[in-house]
C-alpha cells in the first residue's frame, strides 16, 4: 500500500533539524528505506516503510483503518464493490483471481473526491446512493 498524504506531512514535521540542513543525508536515508538509490523522495515510501521511518524518528505510527469493510448481505455495499471492480480498482488474489482492492476503495472513501467520507458500514441508504452515483459517474466519464 502506498504512503498516505497525512503520513508525508507528519514525516516532514518530525524530521530532525540536521536532516533539514543536509538534503543529501535525508535522500540517502529515504533510499535506505525504499531499498533503491533511485527512490529518494518520501512519496516513494510504502505505508509500512513510512511507518518504520516515523517510528525511527520517534513519532507515532499510523494505523490503516479500512473503510471498505462491507456486509455481504447489504445490496448497496455489494453494488459499490461491483462499481469499484468496473473502475479497475482490483488486485490479483492467488486463489480468487481479480478481486476488488479494498485498500484502494478505502483510500477513495477517505479522499476529498468522495461525496461521503465515512466507512461503508456506517453509511445509511442515502449516503450509499450518493457513493453509487459518484462511482457510476466516474465510470461514464471513462467511456
Amino acid at each position: 500500500m502506498s504512503i498516505r498524504p497525512d503520513q508525508i506531512k507528519y514525516i516532514y514535521s518530525i524530521r530532525p533539524e540536521r536532516l533539514k540542513k543536509y538534503e543529501d543525508e535525508w535522500r540517502s536515508l529515504i533510499a535506505d528505506f525504499t531499498g533503491s538509490t533511485q527512490k529518494t523522495s518520501v512519496k516513494d515510501l510504502t505505508f509500512e516503510q513510512a511507518n518504520e521511518l516515523i517510528h525511527r524518528l520517534g513519532g507515532r505510527t499510523f494505523t490503516d483503518l479500512n473503510w471498505a469493510i462491507f456486509e455481504k448481505t447489504n445490496r448497496q455495499q455489494l453494488q459499490v464493490l461491483s462499481l469499484a471492480h468496473q473502475l479497475g480498482w482490483v488486485r490479483h488474489h492467488y486463489l480468487h483471481g481479480q478481486v476488488v482492492d479494498l485498500h484502494h476503495l478505502s483510500n477513495w472513501l477517505k479522499s476529498k473526491r468522495c461525496p461521503v467520507q465515512k466507512p461503508l458500514k456506517q453509511m445509511n441508504k442515502a449516503e450509499l446512493s450518493r457513493i453509487i452515483n459518484a462511482m457510476e459517474f466516474m465510470i461514464s466519464k471513462r467511456k
